[in-house]
């Protein structure tokens, strides 16, 4: 019997929730990007504020490994001088909220949302030669480039859907999600002149570059509260 109050009495008054989990994501408007189920990384903490609703903050890392996308649209064109090629290395961090929508026994569905800033590295092309064209052929073709990588932010919001299952008195959750994300905003990032004193085109566009670009997110999260 004490043993059973003790329990109860433990389990209600958790208002503290860490999390771990593993996920992928899915870009629009890129024609290259990681394809493997789990190659992105997150870690998480909430608290409660009334019984439905947690605020939250969130890291997340993505891609473990590797590059993150390339751009769409590019080509190794004059035209595609200062156009972004790559992103690299992004970390995103996360601040909102948490709503329980419906709880049923052991099982939680959640909608979340927050304010995001998604920090990492670009890669741009600076410069590209072009051969001349071989007899019968009407173009010639690269054959050099030069490229500059620079570190950039993006601020946006993000939304999503979650499931969770509660055991051991609540105090282990496991569940899956499903968000999106969207950033705001064009970076123009001060790009260097490969030669300078040339006649190259410049890298700098005027108006700015481009945003981030718009995402989808999965995975899984197992939780810790007390």
């Amino acid at each position: 019997m004490v043993l059973s109050v003790l329990s109860y009495v433990q389990s209600s008054a958790q208002k503290n929730t860490i999390e771990a989990g593993v996920g992928g994501y899915k870009f629009s408007s890129v024609i290259m990007q990681q394809n493997a189920i789990f190659n992105a990384f997150s870690v998480s903490y909430s608290r409660k504020i009334e019984e439905r609703f947690h605020l939250h903050t969130q890291y997340t890392r993505a891609p473990l490994s590797g590059s993150l996308s390339a751009v769409r649209n590019l080509s190794m064109s004059r035209q595609s001088v200062g156009k972004l090629t790559t992103h690299y290395e992004f970390n995103y961090f996360d601040i909102g909220g948490k709503y329980q929508l419906y709880k049923i026994k052991s099982h939680d569905f959640s909608i979340t949302g927050a304010l995001s800033l998604a920090h990492g590295r670009n890669e741009y092309l600076t410069h590209v030669v072009w051969s001349e064209p071989e007899p019968g052929e009407p173009y010639g073709h690269p054959f050099h480039a030069n490229y500059a990588t620079k570190k950039e932010t993006y601020f946006g919001a993000l939304a999503g859907l979650r499931y969770d299952y509660r055991f051991w008195n609540n105090r282990i959750n496991i569940g899956l999600y499903l968000s999106a994300r969207c950033y705001f905003g064009k970076k123009n990032a001060k790009l260097e002149n490969p030669y300078p004193g040339t006649q190259v085109p410049d890298p700098n566009i005027p108006g700015g570059r481009h945003s981030f670009p718009f995402q989808g997110n999965h995975g899984i999260h197992i939780g810790y509260n007390f």
